[in-house]
């Protein structure tokens, strides 16, 4: 949850921004079907098309003001809600509106906490969505170099709020729901695949076994074991999900006599 300003104020200049006319989507299948599933996104130069800016630029660009839905004064929130995907906007008003992923600016995810080890700035076992904001705190002449480490950038959309209980919508176009919902690989994993998943670290000490659905996708999950489990929503949540980085094991339930290419 994010407190705003529906307008750009001293106090809260940090967009979150649906997508801009400028962003070009080129899907590859379209002319070359064994790249299915795979697509470009640029601007156009004169008659070329040229890669999309990276996040550095992006929040350089003035330009691209009239496309924010509203404006925060955490450069950090906003950063989190990009990687999460999806969240709620509060105005000062009481209003709410529930943004979700729309699009992303075409350059790789990176780890912004990757960045924090290499420099020596936290341990391998201390990297945890609360630390780093905290890093980013303590340190903020140095946030936009910290943000600027990971070039992708999510622009949103806005979403109808038909029940403020439900979870936000994910890749399969349900309503994600908390401690069942994981995003995973589609490359491995389709939509709606049940599965069993063991989940477990050491620090902090988290251990569980639980029956969820595969129903969300995201720019970070590559590999056949790589989910993202929806711990749900609220500052409890937040806390779970920010210390959670577990080996896994999983089972993918298949029907009575089916094979596992079946699945695909």
């Amino acid at each position: 949850l994010l407190k705003i300003s529906k307008e750009k104020t001293s106090g809260h200049k940090i967009p979150i921004l649906s997508t801009p006319d400028d962003l070009i989507i080129v899907d590859l299948a379209s002319l070359y079907p064994s790249l299915k599933g795979m697509r470009l996104r640029g601007k156009l130069q004169g008659r070329k098309l040229i890669p999309y800016d990276d996040r550095s630029h992006i929040v350089q660009r003035r330009d691209l003001d009239k496309y924010a839905i509203g404006w925060s004064d955490d450069p950090v929130a906003v950063f989190f809600l990009q990687i999460q995907g999806s969240g709620r906007l509060e105005t000062a008003a009481g209003e709410t509106i529930r943004v979700g992923y729309d699009d992303q600016n075409g350059h790789p995810y990176k780890a912004v906490g990757s960045w924090l080890v290499q420099k020596g700035y936290l341990k391998r076992h201390e990297l945890s969505m609360q630390n780093i904001q905290k890093w980013a705190v303590e340190n903020p002449t140095r946030v936009n170099e910290l943000l600027d480490q990971n070039p992708s950038f999510v622009f949103f959309k806005e979403r109808a709020v038909t029940d403020p209980s439900e979870g936000p919508i994910g890749a399969q176009g349900l309503p994600l729901t908390p401690k069942a919902s994981v995003a995973v690989d589609r490359k491995f994993v389709p939509m709606g695949t049940p599965l069993i998943v063991h989940a477990s670290q050491d620090n902090p000490s988290l251990d569980f076994t639980r029956p969820v659905v595969a129903q969300d996708t995201g720019g970070a999950i590559k590999g056949p074991l790589r989910f993202d489990f929806f711990w749900g929503f609220g500052d409890e949540a937040g806390r779970n999900a920010g210390k959670q980085k577990s080996d896994v094991s999983a089972w993918i339930l298949l029907p009575k006599g089916a094979a596992p290419e079946d699945i695909r």
